[in-house]
């Protein structure tokens, strides 16, 4: 009787041990290969999904092309080219059912241009374009109806330098205001979007100064946060996304030179909650940087981009992450069996 006692109450303290402290989540997302992009192999390409579809194009050697991807039968579909000059390192977001691809850098020029394409149409449409600087290499966060640009890279001459400005751009009205700057000027950097806010870090300056700063932005009070510091390798040309209410930086290049780059295949991962990072599950296809990243339903996407030979990439690759509350109860009841095995060997009849 007093073991069974004994037995109880060690269960309930292995159960309250366990649920206070941290989640452990040991479950490896599992990629698998996808059809491979339909244009050509290409880095620096834009991305954006609507509605069950993800749409890539543009990027250093895919030019203006356009393609499709239906997740649904796994094919990619070329739709109607870009319109305006090829470019790669553009912006692209996703608003009410409309797709956008903007700014970016080609032919030794930077533009301000912005396109919107409208998927029911195949269509093509020119915006106003935004009323500052040309650039490239910007950020951007799509958050409810409106979209914000952060900063980029901009020059005039041989004069080359980073910028903070952030603008905001309401695609209703076809109108540009400028919002508070970033405190401080990040290029070639990953972002994703939570619960209303922009998340950015992870990327450097032109001087290849990569910085581990991460921040946050409120576009309802126009205020940046410095959050947690990014735990991982310092890196620029990674990417970004966010599911099941955690953000992700992955993939990019620590250093680069005219024969190589030192490309990663490893994920992180930000919880909002309680600022905090951990490492990820990690992407098990071949590691690379300038690659794009997309969410469409219950998968993640990553593909394209360069790998460390500096090979341009068109493969394409998917996992289906489990349930977060899956993961976080089958650890915990996982580490209440091994606690109580092991209290169970200690417990005299």
């Amino acid at each position: 009787m007093k073991r069974s006692i004994g037995l109880a109450v060690t269960l309930v303290m292995a159960i309250l041990a366990v649920y206070s402290g941290p989640l452990q989540n040991s479950h490896a997302w599992e990629w698998r290969p996808a059809a491979a992009f339909g244009g050509p192999p290409t880095w620096f390409s834009a991305a954006f999904t609507i509605g069950d579809k993800a749409y890539v194009g543009s990027g250093y050697s895919a030019r203006n092309e356009f393609w499709q991807y239906d997740p649904g039968r796994d094919v990619w579909t070329r739709k109607a080219d870009l319109p305006g000059r090829t470019r790669g390192a553009a912006v692209a977001f996703s608003i009410r059912e409309k797709g956008y691809i903007g700014l970016g850098y080609g032919d030794d020029d930077r533009f301000s241009d912005l396109w919107e394409y409208d998927p029911a149409a195949d269509l093509w449409t020119e915006k106003t374009p935004l009323p500052a600087a040309a650039r490239d290499h910007s950020a951007v966060f799509a958050i409810g109806p409106k979209a914000y640009i952060v900063g980029g890279m901009t020059c005039k001459g041989n004069d080359c330098g980073e910028l903070k400005e952030v603008w905001e751009y309401d695609p209703k009205a076809d109108r540009w205001t400028r919002k508070s700057d970033m405190p401080e000027a990040i290029v070639w950097s990953a972002y994703f979007v939570l619960n209303g806010k922009g998340y950015i870090g992870s990327g450097g300056q032109r001087q290849q100064k990569i910085v581990k700063n991460f921040w946050e932005y409120d576009p309802r009070t126009d205020k940046w946060t410095r959050r947690a510091e990014f735990p991982g390798p310092v890196r620029f040309r990674a990417i970004g996304f966010s599911f099941n209410g955690k953000g992700y930086i992955g993939t990019g290049t620590e250093s680069i030179s005219e024969t190589k780059a030192d490309v990663l295949g490893d994920l992180w991962e930000y919880d909002p909650r309680t600022d905090t990072w951990k490492q990820g599950p990690g992407f098990t296809g071949p590691a690379r940087g300038a690659a794009v990243g997309f969410v469409l339903g219950s998968r993640v996407y990553i593909g394209t981009g360069t790998n460390s030979g500096r090979d341009l990439l068109r493969d394409l690759w998917w996992t289906a992450p489990p349930p977060a509350g899956k993961c976080e109860l089958e650890d915990k009841a996982v580490s209440i069996k091994k606690y109580v095995k092991q209290r169970r060997k200690n417990v005299r009849p």
